[in-house]
C-alpha cells in the first residue's frame, strides 16, 4: 500500500460530499484527502481534520466559491457576482496577464489568506494541490512553489499522467479532452521547477482530467501498467465529493461527471488489495 495513494481532491465542497469523503477514509479507501477552505462544507471538513497527521492537505482554490479576500484585494479574479471566474477564465487570464504584478498580488493574498485558514484551524498540512490544478498555470505555479516554501510544505502534486492518450480518450468527458491536454503540458514545467527547488510530490499521478469518470477498466489498467510493475509512489486521484450533475448535464448524451460510479471504483480497488500490497 505504500507505493499507492488514494486521493480525493474537494473535501469542503459540500456536506454531502464530506461524508463521502470521510466514510470512505474511515473504511480504509482512501489514503487522503485536500480541502477547500471556501466552501459551504468548509468548516465541518477543517473541524474534523484538524490535529490528524498525515492525510489531509490544502486544495488551493482560485476558480469556484467565494474569495476569503476581501473584493477589493481581488478585483481581476471575481466576476459581478463576487464569486471566482471559474478555471477557464483564469487560464486565460493568467496566460494573458500572468506577469502583471497586480494580478499576481491578488493571486498570492487569497492564497496566502487559504494557508491562513487551514493552519488557524490546528489542520496539520501534508501537502499541497490545486482546484482545476490551477498549481500547473503558467506564473501561477512560481507562487504556489513560493508560498509552500515559505510554509515548509515539500509535499505538492505534479499532474504528469502518462496515461497514453487513447485509454484517456476513451473515458474522458468530450468537453474536458483539450482542458485536460493543457494541464498536462503544464504539469512538465511545474515538475522541473518542483525538482530544482528541492520539492517531493508521488512519481506518476493518475485521473488528471478524469474526475467522476474512472471506473474498473480504468484501475485495471492503471494497475498492470503502473502499480504492478513498481514505478515507485503512485497517486490516484478521485472526486468523489464532486456534486450531482445539473438538469442540463443529465440531458446530455454521455456522462460528463459520476461521483457514484467514483465511490463504486474505490470499492473494486479494495477487493483488489492483494495488488496494492
Amino acid at each position: 500500500m505504500k507505493a499507492l495513494i488514494l486521493h480525493s481532491d474537494d473535501l469542503g465542497f459540500s456536506l454531502e460530499g464530506n461524508s463521502r469523503i470521510f466514510q470512505a477514509m474511515e473504511e480504509g479507501l482512501l489514503s487522503s484527502a485536500s480541502i477547500m477552505v471556501n466552501m459551504p462544507g468548509s468548516r465541518q471538513a477543517l473541524e474534523k481534520a484538524a490535529g490528524v497527521k498525515g492525510r489531509f492537505g490544502l486544495h488551493l482554490n482560485l476558480t469556484e466559491g467565494f474569495p476569503l479576500a476581501e473584493k477589493s484585494e481581488v478585483p481581476d479574479l471575481i466576476k459581478s457576482s463576487s464569486q471566482f471566474r471559474g478555471p477557464l477564465q483564469l487560464a486565460l487570464l493568467v496566460s494573458r496577464s500572468g506577469r502583471n504584478l497586480s494580478l499576481r498580488r491578488q493571486w498570492r493574498r487569497e492564497m496566502e489568506l487559504q494557508f491562513q485558514k487551514a493552519l488557524d484551524h490546528g489542520v496539520l498540512l501534508s501537502h499541497v494541490n490545486g482546484h482545476h490544478y490551477i498549481e500547473t498555470f503558467p506564473f501561477l505555479r512560481e507562487d504556489v512553489l513560493d508560498i509552500c516554501s515559505r510554509y515548509a510544505i515539500r509535499n505538492i502534486r505534479v499532474a504528469c499522467d502518462p496515461t497514453p492518450i487513447n485509454v484517456f480518450l476513451r473515458h474522458a468527458s468530450r468537453l474536458k479532452t483539450v482542458w485536460a491536454l493543457w494541464i498536462r503540458h503544464n504539469a512538465v514545467n511545474l515538475k522541473n521547477e518542483a525538482i530544482t527547488r528541492g520539492f517531493r510530490f508521488p512519481e506518476i499521478s493518475l485521473g488528471v482530467g478524469l474526475a467522476g469518470r474512472i471506473n474498473a477498466e480504468l484501475l485495471d489498467f492503471w494497475l498492470r501498467r503502473y502499480v504492478a510493475t513498481g514505478q515507485g509512489r503512485v497517486e490516484i486521484i478521485f472526486h468523489i465529493a464532486a456534486p450531482e450533475a445539473s438538469v442540463l448535464m443529465k440531458r446530455l448524451p454521455f456522462k460528463f461527471s459520476d461521483p457514484e460510479s467514483e465511490s463504486a471504483a474505490l470499492r473494486y480497488l479494495l477487493l483488489r488489495k492483494n495488488e496494492l500490497r
